[in-house]
């Protein structure tokens, strides 16, 4: 049972072309939607940090809306996770034997730590053109000294290890409603920080 997340949102201002970053407060948080013509002028950055698309990729900016759905289903879908990883990671559940003993159950836990802190983590979100497809990237951080309206927060260039910091990342489709490419950087397990 997925814990419900109220879409009680006050809008802070309508998203102008001419801000970088535009707030939206959520019930556990504040967001900030990334401008289409900041994520331009910062391509480079992001290309790093999706190598596999190499330069085909290009940006909108996401509505207040779309943000609002990107994050009440990127919430569930992590809370599903948690209770077990293949409703994020499908092929645990097809190839359970693909994986090394462990690694599902590491996976539900790190998942179940991120719903537990998920309060603490500042949250940015980027719409993408990738392959023609639009997607908004949910970029979320805990743990680092970073104001997250002061400019998109590159895992690439702030992560450092053992520092308490925090990433998780996902991929938001807003017309199929649903999220993947789930990356965790900086783990709240302790005993599996050199995972």
């Amino acid at each position: 049972m997925a814990i419900s997340f109220w879409v009680s949102c006050l809008f802070l201002g309508a998203v102008r072309a001419d801000e970088a970053l535009t707030p939206v407060t959520f019930d556990v948080g504040m967001g900030y939607i990334v401008s289409q013509e900041y994520a331009a002028g910062h391509k480079a950055d992001f290309l790093a940090g999706l190598t596999e698309y190499e330069q085909d990729i290009d940006f909108w900016t996401p509505s207040p809306e779309d943000v609002v759905m990107a994050e009440r289903v990127f919430r569930e879908w992590l809370q599903g996770g948690a209770k077990d990883p293949a409703a994020v990671f499908p092929d645990m559940g097809a190839n359970p034997s693909g994986y090394p003993p462990g690694e599902p159950e590491f996976e539900r836990q790190e998942m179940a730590l991120i719903v537990q802190n998920y309060g603490s983590y500042a949250r940015q979100y980027v719409g993408l053109v990738v392959e023609g497809r639009k997607v908004i990237l949910c970029n979320y951080f805990a743990g680092l000294e970073a104001d997250p309206a002061g400019g998109f927060v590159f895992l690439q260039k702030a992560f450092a290890k053992d520092k308490g910091i925090h990433f998780v990342q996902a991929w938001y489709d807003p017309d199929a409603r649903t999220c993947s490419e789930l990356v965790m950087v900086g783990l709240w397990q302790k005993e599996w920080q050199d995972f």
